[in-house]
Order: C-alpha cells, then sequence, then structure tokens
C-alpha cells in the first residue's frame, strides 16, 4: 500500500475536512465495521479504482448530507 499524500493544509482547509473526514468514516461503517472498499465500490461509476471529482462530489451531497451551504462544489475541488 502507497503512504497516504503529505500536503500542507491552511486553516480554513484544515476546519472544512476534519468534519468530512468523520462523515466518510461514519459512512462506510456497516454491521462488521469499517468497510471501505464497498463504500468506494458504491460510488465508484466508473468502476475505475478511483473517485471523479463527480463521483466524490455525489459521495459529498448524498452519503455524507453535506448541502453546499457547508461545503460548496469550489471547496469540494480544493
Amino acid at each position: 500500500m502507497a503512504a497516504p499524500l503529505r500536503v500542507p493544509v491552511s486553516g480554513r482547509l484544515l476546519a472544512m475536512l476534519v468534519p468530512v473526514r468523520k462523515r466518510i468514516k461514519s459512512a462506510a461503517y456497516t454491521a462488521g465495521g469499517v468497510d471501505w472498499e464497498k463504500f468506494f465500490r458504491q460510488y465508484d461509476k466508473s468502476g475505475d479504482g478511483a473517485l471523479e471529482l463527480s463521483e466524490f462530489q455525489s459521495v459529498v451531497r448524498r452519503a455524507l448530507k453535506l448541502p453546499p451551504g457547508q461545503l460548496s462544489d469550489a471547496d469540494i475541488k480544493l
């Protein structure tokens, strides 16, 4: 497995990311614990093993239930 990408993060961006990370982890829970593979497969509509921007926006809006007032499309692109 590759090492996680480390990118310098501003305070504003970090403030946005913390709740998103918590909601993603919560959304990935199943009866047996966190199932990341199942979660990503569900939203990887293209089946290429990665989430395109539109697929990730779908995760943010549908699974995480974050409206544009809480996290804008421009912020998602960051």
